[in-house]
């Protein structure tokens, strides 16, 4: 057998490895996702801060102050203020220091005010292009709650929902669910509506708001006296499934949710976080309440990655703690 015989099946089974390697590496990259739950409990003006942004820009109908922007006992504080005909309504508005929201399931538990001529404004944003998909309620009759969708052009989608609740009285949980080809709105985890006519396609800030433009047709005059938006918590997971009291369960007042990477094929899930995480311990809630302890038979972890071999477990919602002397973090997942 000459030598350029043996070269040429030496470079043959070479570029055949690289051409596996290379399919292999596409596989997982293909599969790889971005899992994320943000539980906003808005415990203090250090932690708002953290993560929102005060508004303060003005147009000609509206002003924005970030001394309308407080937090108290656990609770977010959004106030319009009382302005008499001829002002500027001076508003509230948070925005997320994020931009880069897009698919997932978005919650928050409001409380409005009846008196008339605020507009509560719980919604993602981006101005350019404009893509923008809102819960919404004038206080001039919060017996309905208004949904639009907003896609290059204004209100490309829209319902009104009428309730059967006072939403002044209580706290309720509003959401919305964002997927591709429709959003689905809820109430208290009931659902009440779904829009599908051209579904926003980017990425967003999450945002809220207590404002008014002294505009006839949304909103009416601007109200002569100070009222108040309050939200006691904001949420939001690619987890579309998991139950808000779920996540709840296994938050505490310091808790922050860890983003983590997923890779993930038919057999194993492989979850990366950062190396500059400090964490003590780290295990797994099943879907009963029951902690997985580290083992051959269902875990294994090496520095900061972690793999589950999902054969070996239920389907169900779980939870992966990250605990340390001071607080737990909290990523939960799902087995199908």
């Amino acid at each position: 057998m000459n030598n350029n015989f043996l070269n040429m099946g030496r470079d043959f089974m070479k570029n055949n490895l690289l051409l596996s390697l290379f399919c292999f590496f596409c596989f997982i990259v293909i599969k790889a996702t971005f899992a994320e739950t943000i539980l906003q409990e808005f415990n203090s003006m250090t932690e708002l801060n953290a993560f929102w942004d005060k508004s303060s820009w003005s147009n000609n109908n509206r002003t924005h102050s970030p001394d309308n922007v407080s937090v108290n006992n656990g609770i977010l504080v959004l106030k319009l203020s009382g302005s008499q005909p001829g002002q500027l309504p001076v508003c509230a508005e948070i925005t997320s220091k994020r931009s880069d929201f897009k698919y997932g399931s978005y919650r928050a538990s409001i409380k409005t005010t009846n008196i008339a001529g605020g507009v509560v404004g719980w919604f993602v944003y981006r101005g350019s292009p404009l893509n923008e998909i809102d819960v919404e309620f004038l206080t001039q009759d919060i017996s309905y709650v208004h949904y639009t969708l907003h896609h290059i052009q204004t209100s490309v989608d829209y319902k009104k929902y009428k309730l059967n609740f006072d939403a002044s009285a209580d706290f309720h949980e509003y959401r919305f669910d964002w997927y591709p080809d429709s959003v689905q709105y809820f109430i208290d985890g009931k659902p009440t509506a779904t829009l599908k006519n051209q579904v926003p396609d980017m990425e967003c800030k999450i945002m809220l708001n207590h404002w008014s433009g002294n505009i006839q047709g949304w909103g009416g005059p601007a109200p002569t006296v100070d009222i108040y938006m309050y939200v006691d918590y904001v949420l939001f997971t690619t987890e579309y499934n998991l139950p808000t009291s779920v996540i709840k369960s296994y938050s505490d007042s310091k808790n922050a949710f860890v983003p983590v990477k997923i890779l993930q094929s038919n057999d194993v899930i492989k979850f990366i976080w950062n190396k500059d995480f400090i964490q003590e311990k780290i295990f797994v809630i099943n879907p009963m309440g029951q902690t997985l302890n580290i083992s051959d038979n269902y875990l294994q972890i090496h520095n900061c990655e972690m793999e589950i071999n999902k054969k070996m477990l239920s389907s169900g919602n779980y939870f992966l703690v990250f605990k340390s002397s001071n607080n737990s973090k909290v990523f939960p997942f799902i087995i199908k």
